[in-house]
């Protein structure tokens, strides 16, 4: 008895959407439509890839410093803890962020016009047009999305900013 969808691909991990047309993604992962009652498209989701990096402060905890997902580099928890930033001026601090972003995006065989967008929390918004001139400095030629927190307390008394960041892999 014919199925609302015929697949050609063996399924693994799956992503289940519910469809009243085929979609043309659905047509290029080979599904077929033999019904015309709402579809199921079954797609293989890829695997999280969970890594720390050598150069930059070990996670206290359980924790990593970055996943990768289709495509995507999630980094978190970057701060100056453990540099010669630690204590120092914002501007610093930002700094020795920007600089471990790019050390990152480089080990990922990508450089700075990949990142997406960035997320800082610092502990005061007395700090941001120090921020700002600092994060300019470093990133001129990104044009990423970003935004600013202001937080209670980072995970030192002498660490002034942490971000997050999302690169696109090539």
């Amino acid at each position: 008895m014919p199925t609302a969808l015929q697949r050609r691909a063996p399924l693994h991990r799956c992503q289940i959407a519910l469809f009243a047309k085929l979609p043309l993604s659905a047509r290029r992962l080979g599904l077929t439509r033999t019904e015309t009652r709402p579809i199921v498209i079954v797609r293989a989701m890829s695997r999280l890839e969970r890594r720390n990096y050598p150069h930059l402060a070990q996670p206290v905890g359980p924790y990593v410093q970055a996943v990768k997902h289709d495509g995507l580099l999630f980094l978190s928890g970057l701060t100056a803890l453990g540099s010669s930033a630690q204590g120092r001026s914002i501007t610093d601090q930002v700094a020795a962020i920007c600089d471990a972003i790019a050390n990152v995006a480089k080990s990922e065989r990508t450089d700075l016009s990949s990142l997406v967008t960035v997320t800082l929390f610092v502990t005061s918004l007395q700090f941001a047009s120090e921020l700002s001139a600092a994060w300019s400095e470093h990133f001129a030629g990104c044009s990423a999305m970003s935004s600013l927190m202001q937080v209670g307390k980072l995970v030192s008394p002498d660490v002034l900013v942490e971000a997050q960041a999302v690169l696109a892999l090539r």
